[in-house]
């Protein structure tokens, strides 16, 4: 299957983007992941190895493969958004404990153009439009998230699986959360 080359993500500046993003296609026998892997947390890495497993050495893993018990440390933090072929469009069909914290509610069942968590909906799509389209992972180390909560994803990796493999049909995005301090405006010292 012939990949589509690597979209730009919408709402990076370019510096950003070279610092923050590794895009790693996921072609099977090749492996591209090194960099990201050698640097971010070993929940991140251990999620990527689950998802590698089920790979089976095909582009992307079919998600009937997925045992939701070999991710349950980490569902807190995973959210999966599902993709509509025809048009085009996302919705979230599962918010883990963590990432609905942080958001402050359940956006599950809304489209991610009404219910998005980022700086603006243009890098939110984008970022499942990558993913979508070119079928590889995608980690954000860092990424600029809205000041909506003391909780905040310390990176995010997007995942896709396919429903009939033919497509990505379902994006497994997990974060990774840290408590953010910030000062108390009814505090006075």
């Amino acid at each position: 299957m012939r990949r589509p080359p690597p979209l730009p993500l919408p709402g990076f500046a370019t510096g950003l983007l070279d610092r923050c993003v590794d895009r790693v296609l996921a072609a099977p026998g090749k492996d591209r992941t090194r960099g990201f892997l050698a640097r971010c947390r070993p929940e991140t890495a251990r999620v990527h190895a689950i998802w590698d497993e089920l790979r089976g050495g095909q582009p992307v893993p079919l998600r009937a493969a997925l045992d939701p018990q070999a991710l349950k440390p980490y569902l807190p933090g995973i959210v999966i958004v599902g993709v509509q072929r025809d048009p085009v469009d996302f919705y979230y069909r599962l918010i883990g404990t963590l990432a609905v914290t942080a958001r402050g509610g359940d956006d599950t069942w809304l489209r991610v153009a009404d219910a998005y968590f980022a700086p603006s909906m243009e890098n939110t799509i984008g970022n499942y439009e990558y993913v979508r389209r070119s079928g590889g992972t995608l980690y954000i180390a860092d990424p600029a998230m809205p000041e909506r909560s003391r909780l905040t994803p310390a990176e995010v990796l997007f995942l896709p699986f396919s429903l009939r493999g033919d497509g990505v049909d379902r994006i497994l995005a997990y974060g990774h959360y840290r408590e953010i301090a910030r000062a108390d405006p009814y505090r006075t010292n």
